[in-house]
């Protein structure tokens, strides 16, 4: 299932109850036993101009900043 990486800021408003926390399992250069937790909402929607799709996705809380360089971004969407 697709994993939308989001910073642990941007999905502080929501409400998760501790007990829909995943582990999800990753691999990636240098880390061959990373861990990310996140949940599962009922569907994610990305809006591309006037297109819009809807998948069910994971999404995975990253703590720290995915872009130091003037927050050009918040979310990495592997969809």
């Amino acid at each position: 299932m697709p994993v939308v990486i989001v910073e642990e800021k941007c999905v502080a408003d929501f409400s998760v109850d501790i007990d829909e926390m995943k582990a999800i399992l990753f691999k990636s250069l240098g880390n061959d036993n990373g861990v990310l937790f996140g949940f599962q909402p009922d569907k994610v929607k990305v809006y591309i101009d006037d297109d819009c799709t809807q998948r069910k996705a994971f999404i995975g809380i990253y703590q720290g900043k995915l872009c130091e360089e003037k927050d050009a971004y918040h979310a990495i969407i592997g969809l």
